[in-house]
């Protein structure tokens, strides 16, 4: 089945082996959408993670965040002394 209108060769400049809606064309464009998605569910998935973990250390007091109060101290019974009034 010869679909081609070139009848000759002498003349064409470039050759396009994935024309539109062909196997390749599709397969990258699957291949594409796929990456990408899968780059932003992991992008989203490492930003929740760093989260917790600064949320953790500003918790504990590890972190300390410009113009926040200080954590309280804990007393010598473990409990954390109330902060005072200002």
């Amino acid at each position: 089945m010869d679909t081609s209108p070139i009848s000759s060769w002498d003349d064409v400049s470039a050759f396009f082996t994935w024309g539109a809606e062909s196997f390749g064309v599709w397969l990258f464009i699957i291949l594409g959408v796929v990456l990408f998605v899968g780059m932003i569910a992991w992008a989203v998935k490492h930003e929740n993670e760093m989260s917790e973990q600064i949320c953790a250390c500003v918790e504990n007091g590890t972190i300390v965040v410009e113009g926040a109060a200080p954590a309280p101290a804990p007393s010598s019974d473990g409990v954390a002394a109330a902060a005072p009034a200002s």
